[in-house]
This record gives C-alpha cells, structure tokens and sequence, in this order.
C-alpha cells in the first residue's frame, strides 16, 4: 500500500466513523446540533475563520450542548466546498490538552451560500423549539400530560 492509499484509506474510515456517530447523538438531540452548527458558522461568517474551540459555549466543559457534533458538521462543510483549511491553532479547551486543531476559513466565493445555510439552520432550530413549547403546553385535545 503505498502512502496515499494508506491517507485516502484512513479518511474514508474516518469519514464514517463521524458520519455514523453524527446520526446517532443527531437523533438524540437534533437541537443540540443545530445551536452547535449556528455558533460556529457565526463565528466563520463573523471573523472569517473558526476552529473546533468556537463551537462551544464553555470551554472548560468535556462536552458543551452540541460541540461534539462537529465533526459532521465541518465535514459535510468540507465536502461541500463551502470551507477551506487554513492552517492549525492550539485548543483552548482543557479536555484537549492545548491539542493542534484545524483552523478553517470561508471558501472562495461562497459567503452567500454559508450565510443561507446559517439563515436555514437558524430557522430549523426555530421550528423544532416552537414545536417543543407547544408539545408541553398541550392543545385542546391533550392537557400535556404524557408528553
């Protein structure tokens, strides 16, 4: 096998690693995802570059509400072609021990369509917390017992 084989080999493993593992916490909390993907392409949009570090809202914390998404979300950006790496920064977070981690910035040419995306994930994450109020404050024909 020779070395690009063994690279192309190890990312497509990679690749379904996350995949895998983003639909299974996605299916858990689709919201947890959602606010995870809105904070870090906020960030993006906002100074043009964001790393892993920008998706979460305590740093100190192993796991935030969603920053454990991000992998998926960065990869399906990646193929995409909406992102691009950048270079590598040191993480801020404690639980990766000052670990190297991919610093990405925005494509050329495709601002317009992160900030659609960024206006669709804003929308989605709208939606399914309208649909959790109501849920619990019941309707007509449910007082909201047993929901």
């Amino acid at each position: 096998m020779t070395p690009r084989e063994g690279r192309e080999r190890g990312e497509r493993r990679r690749d379904a690693g996350i995949q895998r593992a983003e639909h299974k916490k996605q299916s858990r909390d689709p919201a947890g995802q959602l606010r995870a993907e809105a904070r870090w392409l906020e960030t993006l949009l906002a100074k043009g570059r964001a790393s892993g570090d920008d998706a979460v809202n305590d740093l100190a914390a192993k796991h935030d509400d969603g920053g454990h998404w991000l992998g998926g979300i960065i990869l399906r950006l990646l193929k995409q072609r909406l992102i691009v790496e950048v270079g590598s920064i040191r993480s801020c977070r404690p639980a990766r021990h000052r670990g190297r981690q991919a610093l990405w910035g925005i494509a050329e040419g495709k601002r317009e369509a992160l900030e659609s995306r960024l206006r669709d994930v804003l929308l989605m994450l709208n939606t399914i917390m309208v649909a959790n109020e109501h849920k619990s404050q019941g309707t007509l024909f449910n007082d909201g017992e047993g929901v």
